[in-house]
């Protein structure tokens, strides 16, 4: 079997890089032999020693794989977006065709990720005349969206619409058609999804829907009874099997929610993540940040116990239902009698 290289992109600053260290092993845990990755790291500045020292030693241990560290500098500092929320990292991708003009296709990852198979057949994907292949954004196709904002800022198919972390881009098409220039002059408006609405404004009806199993995001879970994300909806935007076969074996899967990532959250599937995260220079690190959250989420959730709870008692011996209200340390009981209901 020939030899495979696919290009790789990621983008951090110093704050996330170790986590993109655990994205970066499972990815290569879960490779093909035949399977080389060129990895593209690109960071507002240059990383400290050790941590590229951390992943060059991964070069001894798998073959076929490189490091290239691109110092992208004041890089969309300009972007309102990265004044108001977010660093500007976030917007480096949609320079990717600038950046490695040596190949014509190439994956960009989001650093909170678990990767848990080879990426060949992803990279694979025939993009035929189109910029780029992504995975439906679910959240965007209910029933309540703002067509309205999405008309306003030139997005007339929802049903378009893919998130921006799992991405394979058509690098020569972009580079033929000038989309690194579209892209860089709509990163200076606000948007609601920031770099996300740049990148499906550009490449609207030029975008390819890869399977769910590309960019599982662990909000959806669980389907059932689920407020944000019934499994009717994820049904109608990806299909009964895509549901299945991304449950069942995902390929890429996203710790998408913010301030619930597994390093500091008991969020969905987080032994995926904690799998890699042990073999790691950094587990460590990761344990004393995990139990150092939970510890004050635990002690914030007392507290508020304390001040307002809410307690449901039912005795089924004289069919009474009771609930205890406390507020401020104010108890408050409610009976009802369960024949009545």
């Amino acid at each position: 079997m020939n030899n495979q290289t696919i290009p790789i992109l990621f983008a951090s600053d110093d704050n996330y890089v170790k986590y993109l260290y655990v994205a970066i092993l499972s990815l290569l845990k879960n490779k093909n032999f035949s399977t080389l990755y060129d990895f593209f790291i690109l960071c507002p500045q240059k990383y400290d020693k050790q941590i590229i020292n951390d992943f060059d030693n991964l070069k001894e241990i798998y073959d076929g794989i490189n490091f290239h560290y691109i110092e992208m500098g004041n890089a969309f500092d300009n972007a309102e977006d990265t004044k108001r929320i977010l660093p500007s990292p976030t917007y480096y991708y949609l320079k990717l065709a600038d950046i490695i003009p040596d190949y014509d296709k190439a994956i960009y990852l989001d650093p909170d990720i678990i990767v848990l198979d080879d990426l060949s057949e992803f990279f694979n994907t025939d993009l035929k005349d189109n910029y780029v292949a992504g995975v439906k954004a679910a959240g965007y196709m209910c029933e309540n969206y703002d067509k309205e904002y999405f008309d306003k800022i030139g997005i007339y198919d929802i049903k378009q619409y893919i998130n921006a972390n799992s991405l394979l881009f058509n690098l020569a098409l972009m580079r033929k058609d000038n989309v690194t220039e579209k892209f860089c002059e709509l990163s200076k408006n606000i948007y609601r999804s920031m770099d996300q609405d740049v990148l499906n404004i550009v490449c609207q009806n030029k975008i390819v829907h890869m399977p769910l199993k590309y960019n599982l995001m662990v909000k959806y879970f669980p389907y059932e009874n689920n407020p944000n994300w019934s499994y009717d909806l994820l049904k109608d935007v990806y299909g009964e099997q895509n549901l299945l076969d991304a449950k069942n074996s995902p390929v890429i899967i996203h710790y998408a929610n913010v301030g619930e990532k597994p390093w500091c959250f008991d969020t969905e599937l987080k032994n995926f993540w904690w799998e890699y995260a042990k073999l790691s220079p950094y587990y460590k690190e990761f344990l004393f940040e995990y139990f150092s959250n939970y510890k004050i989420k635990k002690i914030v959730h007392s507290f508020l116990k304390k001040i307002f709870s809410i307690n449901k008692i039912i005795d089924h011996v004289n069919n009474i239902k009771t609930k205890e209200v406390c507020v401020l340390g104010f108890k408050m009981k409610f009976s009802k009698n369960l024949k009545e209901e």
